[in-house]
């Protein structure tokens, strides 16, 4: 159950997909990279899971193909559980690629978050 996972809509339209199983066999969480993209074609959201979690980079598009969020997670492990959480700075942006917010993690918590107009 690895290799190239695609998801369409009713419409025949390819809106996610995975490059390797989505879930491992044995497990019920998401794994490996992940595109979603709107009806449109465009893509929405990339980024990567590992047992379920978040990890590393997820980006974040409008439909028009401009960033919206870049995002950063790191994700601790329990006994059986993965768990994500936010890290870094993240800067929101609106459809014409101004920044209009910017917040600010640290393990894990929202430490700051500044708007600009």
């Amino acid at each position: 159950m690895s290799g190239k996972w695609k998801f369409w809509n009713e419409n025949g339209v390819l809106i996610s997909k995975s490059y390797s199983s989505p879930y491992r066999v044995g497990q019920t969480s998401k794994y490996g990279k992940y595109k979603e993209k709107y009806e449109s074609g465009q893509t929405k959201i990339t980024g990567e899971y590992y047992k379920g979690a978040k990890i590393g980079t997820w980006t974040y598009y409008y439909e028009n193909g401009t960033k919206q969020l870049v995002a950063y997670y790191t994700y601790k492990s329990t006994k059986n559980k993965v768990t994500d959480y936010p890290i870094g700075i993240w800067y929101y942006k609106d459809q014409n690629g101004k920044i209009i917010k910017k917040e600010i993690y640290k393990n894990g918590k929202l430490e700051q978050t500044i708007t600009f107009e």
